[in-house]
């Protein structure tokens, strides 16, 4: 007898030592998702971006903050999801089996006698479980404490209650309202109990087995595929026999026959009102726990075994097996399993972590394709603020030139300062308005300033103009011929006239060179121009896409990371445990 029980026993606790590790694990894998999340939120949450005080660096942070408060909202609801969740509940951290029965069916004494309550037991057990009741008759408030670690037995039940204890943390045993006594203030927990026994123990009476309206209530009960014990109890009859030379009444076990010809009657009836469709299997079983009770006092190992308590506690340990427990970890992985997937791909009208990933990615797009918008726009700014610029370049020069026709000085620096001026005139207005096509919020900064140097001034221009001077001296020459010989023999002087030249230059003024400043002053203009929307657009890149695509990117790597994170916490089946 011992040896039977303490077999049970064992198995019991092997079946406690691997759903309590199978529960810790599970209860593991959830603080794993909550972290997951938690971890996501503070990053959001602590997500700091260096900004200028401008108007980009005010785009950028309501953009940021905007991201922050997306990532918050969707974690605080899924929060709010998982708290809905019992990943592993107290049906799922030990075996379970549900008895039915009517009043009258010895469930109480059954379920005393499997607890352990009987003094020869005692050594065995060790320690007695703790009893608990779920009472309905002053509404359900969930389970509290029996006084006395024991079901009342031998007592008309009068009360909606639900009754069970754990022993050795590996099963639970559950002992249900008399069948006539479920209604619907109990009914709903009942189900419950059955939708997660391992297995379910219908016990009939041998005086009266099987009776119909029993038998339809159990069938209205069970919706799923059970495993179903149908346990005949009170299987014992009254006999007399001689002890020392006296007549006395001694109870023994109904005979072989008369338990399998009532086997085989339930099995017809459960046949007949087609219990057996919802069932997994079915076995049968006679005992008597009174008479357990004489062969535990007795030390009688034969009448223990004809009481059938023996084959019923390894019936009993059959549902202590490795594959039942496999199905006890089913629900729990599956739930684990499905909320992951909830979490990565969304569900109902929440968005997955995959769908934001996917919605920033779009964002980044954008992005980017503005950015390179920005940059193919670039010369047609250039062009038309030059074009502007240029117009009232020609104005200011020529008030500079009648300027300087009547006298004043006008120096390289006042040529530098027209061309800063008409730039910065149309510069702003230019840029924003080209801009604003392409990025609706942009804000162009006004340029106050342009460091140009200039090396043209205002000169009058000069030009040369040679004159020709003739000059004619008389002077003495020889004589020619005879006559003139004859005659400056005599004192005569013979003269010439000669005519000499020269070239005299005089420089005259015939204008200035505003042509020559016209040119290099549109030159210069053309590149102020280029190298200032060159530097705004610099300065949008970096103080608006570059940042924004940073505050995108280290979030999507995030957001991808946490993804990852989940997947590697589903878990395969046959794993765990």
């Amino acid at each position: 007898m011992d040896k039977v029980v303490q077999q049970f026993l064992g198995k019991i606790q092997d079946v406690a030592k691997q759903l309590q590790q199978f529960s810790g694990e599970i209860e593991g894998t959830e603080e794993h998702i909550k972290q997951a999340l938690y971890e996501l939120d503070d990053f959001t949450t602590n997500l700091t971006v260096s900004i200028s005080q401008n108007a980009f660096g005010q785009a950028i942070l309501e953009s940021a903050n905007m991201l922050k408060q997306r990532v918050h909202q969707w974690v605080t609801m899924i929060e709010s999801h998982l708290a809905g969740k019992d990943f592993i509940n107290q049906f799922e951290k030990s075996v379970v089996v549900t008895v039915f029965g009517n009043v009258n069916a010895g469930k109480s004494s059954l379920g005393n006698f499997i607890a352990g309550n009987h003094p020869a037991l005692t050594q065995i057990y060790k320690k007695a479980p703790a009893f608990y009741v779920y009472d309905f008759n002053n509404g359900e408030t969930g389970a509290t404490l029996l006084e006395t670690s024991e079901f009342k037995e031998g007592a008309i039940e009068t009360t909606a209650s639900i009754q069970y204890f754990t022993l050795l943390d590996g099963l639970t045993w559950v002992d249900t309202p008399g069948i006539h006594s479920i209604n619907t203030q109990n009914e709903q927990l009942a189900k419950k109990y059955v939708d997660f026994a391992d297995l379910i123990l219908f016990l009939v009476p041998s005086s009266s087995p099987g009776k119909a309206d029993e038998i339809e209530e159990l069938s209205r009960l069970i919706e799923k595929q059970k495993s179903l014990l149908v346990a005949i109890t009170k299987s014992d009859r009254s006999l007399k026999d001689e002890i020392d030379g006296k007549l006395v009444k001694v109870e023994a076990p109904k005979s072989e026959q008369d338990r399998q010809a009532q086997q085989q009657y339930l099995a017809n009836v459960l046949k007949e009102k087609q219990v057996h469709n919802k069932i997994k299997d079915a076995q049968f079983t006679s005992l008597s726990v009174n008479l357990a009770k004489q062969a535990l006092n007795k030390g009688d190992q034969q009448l223990f075994i004809d009481s059938g308590l023996s084959a019923f506690y390894e019936q009993i340990g059959k549902v202590l097996s490795s594959n039942a427990i496999q199905l006890k970890k089913e629900r729990p992985i599956a739930q684990i399993n499905a909320t992951i997937e909830e979490l990565v791909n969304g569900f109902e009208q929440m968005d997955g972590l995959k769908q934001i990933v996917e919605q920033l990615e779009q964002m980044t797009q954008r992005f980017s394709q503005q950015q390179a918008n920005l940059y193919s726009e670039k010369q047609r700014i250039i062009d038309t603020l030059a074009s502007k610029a240029k117009l009232e370049l020609d104005v200011e020069l020529s008030l500079l030139q009648q300027r300087f026709n009547t006298g004043q000085s006008i120096t390289s620096n006042d040529i530098a300062k027209v061309i800063e001026k008409v730039i910065l005139k149309h510069y702003q207005e230019t840029v924003q308005q080209r801009l604003s096509n392409l990025i609706a919020d942009i804000h162009v900064s006004q340029c106050n300033a342009i460091q140009i140097a200039m090396d043209v001034e205002f000169e009058k221009k000069y030009d040369t103009v040679q004159q020709q001077h003739y000059e004619v001296d008389t002077i003495t020459r020889d004589p020619q011929g005879f006559f003139e010989h004859v005659g400056a023999f005599f004192g005569k002087q013979y003269t010439e006239s000669k005519v000499s030249s020269y070239t005299t230059s005089k420089k005259i003024t015939v204008g200035n060179n505003f042509a020559d400043v016209l040119e290099q002053s549109q030159r210069e203009l053309d590149n102020q121009v280029q190298q200032l929307v060159e530097m705004a657009l610099k300065d949008i890149e970096d103080e608006y896409f570059t940042k924004n695509n940073h505050v995108m990117k280290v979030t999507i790597q995030q957001l991808k990371a946490t993804v990852d994170q989940l997947q590697k916490l589903k878990i395969s089946a046959g794993v765990m445990g």
